[in-house]
């Protein structure tokens, strides 16, 4: 048997994951030859959402998971926000995951000088995203968990800096989980 998973993404306008994860259900009605579930990619974490929804999303679509940016402009949450989610998250058994490239507005600053120096080559996709800056993102919502005693599954994590945070927190018996990607094991810098 197969089951698809697929994220069921709430953008920044909407004001329910509710009626996001019914829109996903509709289109996958009389779609989907296999199981399908969502996990719910959360970007507008209202008061009325984590407090009534989050419930709701739990018992009534047994969703159990979301998933947390803290890059992307329309899609990052703010560490108040962050940690709104996580209380909610931990009180109903939900799995929290946080894609943690911390680096938007670093993004915004190495790619605006680098294309003042028309360094805008493949190659420099890599320079305009800083390690320390992954490290630095993955440190800080790691220290979130920590401080609302949060299990946290970290995604996505593409370098080794990063990488040792997690170490370090589960040397500690933090409960922190992270995955990566092949893109990450295998395209090497210089590659590109």
């Amino acid at each position: 048997m197969t089951t698809i998973i697929m994220f069921a993404s709430q953008m920044r306008k909407d004001e329910s994951v509710i009626a996001v994860i019914e829109d996903y259900h509709e289109l996958a009605k009389d779609q989907s030859y296999c199981d399908y579930a969502f996990h719910v990619t959360i970007t507008n974490p209202t008061p009325q959402i984590i407090e009534d929804e989050f419930p709701r999303m739990v018992d009534k679509f047994g969703i159990t998971s979301v998933k947390l940016y803290m890059t992307y402009k329309p899609l990052r949450l703010l560490d108040y926000q962050i940690l709104d989610v996580m209380c909610s998250a931990r009180k109903l058994g939900i799995t929290t995951m946080v894609h943690t490239k911390n680096v938007a507005d670093v993004i915004d600053w190495m790619m605006q000088h680098l294309e003042q120096k028309l360094m805008m080559h493949p190659y420099h996709h890599g320079t305009s995203r800083p390690l320390i800056m992954e490290a630095e993102a993955m440190n800080r919502v790691i220290c979130l968990a920590e401080l609302v005693d949060m299990l946290i599954l970290l995604i996505h994590i593409s370098r080794g800096p990063a990488t040792k945070h997690i170490r370090d927190a589960q040397t500690r018996l933090l409960p922190i989980y992270g995955e990566t990607c092949p893109q990450y094991m295998f395209l090497l810098a210089d590659l590109m």
